[in-house]
């Protein structure tokens, strides 16, 4: 979870989701209601909202009724206009309680009995309305667009890797893995993580796995391209975040946060750049055995500046 707040008797609501556009206009945010206690029982079944919040006055600019129980996954599409939803949702078994107010049954909205399931909902940003739901046999936890075809890729907790285009209802798994989920600019090949925390890239019209980064010890958590595409970013459970080549497919630099002040920096081949504190609380192990930096500084480290001529 990004955020969670706690109510009265250890109730509490969650930050599950967030996308930001590519113009940097809008941020979407979701996350999740009480799962049990006071507040659940008065307040359940309820739609959770989508925040879009406007990034430059920092405030939420208007919310769409999304998911009942959580919402776990965003998306937008590259020209900001449709907005993706992953999310698990209540429907109502037999009579809904308009219907049956209508047929004069006296019945409680809090005694209805309901079915979960889990949605993918697409929204028209624009109009604010949502244009299409569908349902899929597994939460939903990432989602990414395509750049150019606005077809969206998704991965679920049966390790689905689903291709959806939402506007013909056709649905393709492509490959078993999960999030975060990356398109390549040129929609081509997608990269994903697989069960040894490893990020994999797909060609889709090879339907093969062209390129590895290996690296991660625990579970990505997020990814990003940059510098158009040629490099990726991934951060993870094992508190690092690595820098990747992805035209040659290999580790460039690791980054280890020690604290809120300190780092270290250190590339494939050992060589490093830290504070005085990291490298204080660091060392080599070999058989076993803790050998501080100091041994190795005058061979590892690269902590002189660089003169520019």
């Amino acid at each position: 979870y990004f955020f969670t707040k706690t109510f009265v008797m250890n109730d509490v609501e969650s930050l599950n989701a967030m996308a930001i556009m590519n113009d940097r206009k809008y941020t979407a945010t979701g996350g999740a209601g009480f799962k049990s206690g006071y507040f659940y029982k008065i307040l359940s079944p309820r739609l959770m909202p989508l925040h879009i919040i406007d990034n430059q006055s920092k405030k939420i600019d208007f919310g769409l009724k999304a998911h009942y129980i959580s919402v776990d996954a965003l998306a937008f599409n590259s020209e900001g206009n449709i907005l993706a939803s992953g999310g698990r949702d209540f429907k109502m078994r037999g009579k809904t309680y308009l219907e049956s107010l209508k047929d004069s049954i006296s019945i409680s909205p809090f005694d209805l009995n309901y079915n979960e399931f889990n949605a993918i909902k697409i929204w028209d940003i624009k109009n604010r309305k949502l244009t299409a739901t569908f349902e899929n046999r597994s939460p939903v936890r990432s989602i990414v667009f395509e750049t150019h075809s606005d077809s969206l890729l998704f991965a679920d907790d049966k390790k689905n890797i689903v291709l959806l285009d939402y506007r013909t209802n056709k649905a393709v798994k492509l490959q078993e893995g999960m999030g975060p989920l990356l398109f390549l600019p040129d929609d081509r090949s997608f990269l994903f993580q697989d069960q040894a925390y490893s990020i994999k890239q797909y060609d889709i019209e090879k339907k093969s796995i062209i390129a590895e980064f290996k690296g991660h010890t625990d579970k990505i958590t997020s990814a990003v391209l940059i510098q158009n595409g040629q490099r990726l970013v991934t951060g993870g459970w094992d508190g690092t975040l690595k820098f990747w080549d992805v035209l040659k497919g290999n580790e460039i630099v690791t980054l280890y946060a020690i604290n809120t002040n300190d780092f270290l920096i250190k590339t494939p081949y050992n060589y490093y750049f830290a504070t005085k504190t990291a490298v204080s609380e660091l060392g080599f192990t070999f058989v076993r055995k803790f050998y501080p930096f100091e041994q190795f500084d005058l061979k590892y480290n690269q902590t002189e500046p660089v003169r520019m001529q």
